[in-house]
């Protein structure tokens, strides 16, 4: 399944939840168990700049398909982050930066989350490109 695909399934999938509040907790509930970043690789180098509490990404390469691991200080971050994470894990470094984001507003966060947290998931989601563009380099 392509990256496009797969965040078409996604939405598809997040939107059977038709309140709001509820489609939230199911995506939180979801990325937590993808935000695996054990507390010793959550280095200073790992932090997102500009998110309102601290998330640490990290990204690897396994032959020529990039995955990330996250952490986050608190769960409602930590989840968003774990849901960006696993979105882009398990797809080439071309096919990541060819791809928009359109999970954040096809789900309408802009309106569940502040104008904060929602610039940044744009911030989680730059960490992940760069990775990509650079997969030599610690994410």
């Amino acid at each position: 399944m392509t990256l496009r695909e797969k965040q078409a399934q996604w939405v598809a999938d997040f939107r059977l939840i038709e309140h709001p509040q509820e489609r939230l907790a199911a995506m939180v509930d979801r990325g937590q168990r993808h935000a695996t970043l054990p507390e010793s690789e959550c280095t200073e180098p790992r932090i997102v700049p500009g998110c309102v509490s601290t998330v640490w990404v990290r990204g690897q390469r396994a032959e020529t398909l990039c995955h990330y691991h996250c952490a986050g200080q608190s769960s409602l971050v930590a989840g968003l982050a774990g849901i960006l994470c696993e979105l882009f894990s398990g797809h080439p470094a071309e096919e990541i930066l060819a791809t928009d984001l359109e999970l954040i507003e096809a789900l309408q966060l802009p309106r569940q989350l502040s104008p904060t947290r929602v610039n940044g998931l744009y911030q989680i989601h730059q960490a992940i490109r760069s990775f990509a563009q650079s997969p030599e380099s610690a994410a």
